[in-house]
């Protein structure tokens, strides 16, 4: 019965981390895809499409608002990995390249920020295959902790085992919308996404 209740919490959990990615907010959770305060960065001019430029995620890592920097991780569809690990700067006309992914102890960083890679985002080219988030500003309400039920009786003549999962839940960011910095036309967010390509 364990094992049951374990592969329904996680079949849950996985459902419930798309949502806060993705959810539209009606009768579901508001995703940081649709939130208002999620900032979009265009391609560059001229980008092939399914493509990702270093370009692109240092526009992403500039429109992240400062006091979210330490926070940051990027959340990136797994189809973008090909083109993430080969994606390098050249250095001078007889330097090597540097590669703009890097790896440590199993851990792969971009821009010095974490990376997680997840099926749960759009795929390479979409809108939001590569997002730069600040989980610590989305909020999450939980009314009551997962409910696993079971019954024996509803089945009872054919030996089935009847059993649900009952979890209310929300959440959404805590910023209503984009924040502009001081010069007036500047805006930065905890959540930036790139844009399709």
């Amino acid at each position: 019965m364990s094992q049951i209740e374990t592969l329904c919490g996680k079949g849950l959990s996985w459902y419930r981390d798309k949502a806060f990615l993705k959810g539209t907010g009606a009768g579901e959770p508001l995703g940081i895809l649709n939130a208002d305060c999620t900032i979009e960065v265009d391609k560059e001019s001229g980008q092939a499409n399914d493509t990702i430029l270093y370009e692109n995620l240092t526009a992403m890592m500039s429109r992240m608002f400062a006091g979210s920097f330490q926070n940051s991780v990027w959340v990136c569809h797994q189809s973008t990995i090909p083109q993430l690990l080969t994606l390098s700067l050249a250095v001078g006309t007889g330097g090597d390249h540097i590669p703009v992914m890097k790896e440590s102890n199993g851990q792969f960083s971009i821009l010095t920020r974490p990376v997680i890679f997840t099926e749960k985002t759009a795929v390479l080219g979409d809108r939001g295959d590569i997002m730069l988030c600040d989980f610590s500003q989305y909020i999450i309400g939980l009314r009551e902790g997962m409910r696993f039920d079971t019954s024996i009786h509803v089945h009872f003549e054919t030996d089935e085992l009847l059993s649900r999962i009952i979890e209310r839940h929300d959440g959404q960011p805590l910023w209503d919308e984009a924040l502009t910095l001081e010069d007036g036309s500047t805006t930065v967010s905890p959540f930036v996404v790139l844009g399709a390509r």
